[in-house]
């Protein structure tokens, strides 16, 4: 019972970390019955999904079993071999990657393999098709995201940035950076994983939470406009006001007399 938690706790966290640098190649392999290859010193990290059949893996005298209910991470510089037990077809995506530090293979349960597939498509699309790497980069970063066990766990990181940045919502100086490290992971996967549960980039977010407060403030108290602004957490008066009409549709002292009535 214990290994399986610890297994299912270093999958949730597996790529929490982990910063894309680089897709290399997007494919889907067809395999024959009984076909035999193998690698070594293997240049870039892997990460192998199954429409059908099966593959074993051999790396380290340990067998790794591929099939369609299981992804499976190969680890940059491995060396290897492999054999196809039935006939198939097997995404795979090639990638480099900082922040990982896994030497062996990780055979990672599929939540919804389903899913997963379709984002692996959407992914080949950017990639091949489009030849759009910064929309490829953001599929596989969702891809990564699918491989979690438990989406609602993987929410759970966040809980230490959430913290901080209700607690620092006014500093002007607040940085995605500062709210990556509260929660012990990358830049990159921080923001991603925050869009995900909030349908708003951190940046958004935090511009829509301090208008509220600045909403908040013109209607209940009398500090001027220039107090409101520092309080909020604006350096700018003049960025503040522009920002504020953007979202609200009124100048600070527009929207405060059409609430006041005067």
């Amino acid at each position: 019972m214990k290994a399986s938690l610890k297994k299912k706790e270093q999958a949730m966290y597996l790529f929490s970390n982990m910063t894309l640098t680089g897709l290399t190649e997007v494919i889907t392999v067809y395999s024959k019955k009984g076909e035999r290859f193998r690698m070594s010193d293997r240049p870039t990290w892997g990460l192998s999904l199954c429409i059908d059949g099966k593959i074993t893996y051999t790396h380290s005298r340990e067998k790794i079993l591929s099939d369609s209910s299981c992804a499976i991470l190969i680890p940059k510089n491995a060396t290897y071999e492999l054999y196809r037990n039935t006939e198939g077809h097997f995404p795979l995506i090639n990638f480099l990657a900082e922040g990982l530090t896994v030497t062996e293979f990780q055979r990672l349960s599929l939540p919804n393999a389903e899913a997963c597939l379709h984002t692996f498509e959407s992914l080949y699309q950017a990639f091949v098709c489009e030849k759009n790497h910064l929309r490829a980069m953001r599929y596989a970063y969702k891809l990564f995201d699918q491989l979690q066990c438990d989406t609602s766990s993987a929410f759970d990181i966040l809980k230490p940035a959430e913290t901080y940045l209700r607690e620092h919502l006014c500093d002007p100086n607040l940085r995605n950076q500062q709210l990556a490290q509260e929660a012990n992971i990358s830049e990159v996967y921080f923001r991603w994983l925050f869009t995900q549960k909030y349908g708003a980039s951190p940046k958004q977010y935090i511009l829509s939470a301090r208008i509220e407060q600045a909403k908040q403030r013109l209607i209940g108290s009398r500090d001027s406009i220039t107090a409101i602004s520092a309080a909020c957490g604006f350096s700018d008066i003049y960025h503040f006001c522009r920002l504020f009409h953007e979202a609200v549709g009124y100048t600070p002292t527009e929207y405060r007399k059409s609430r006041s009535g005067i």
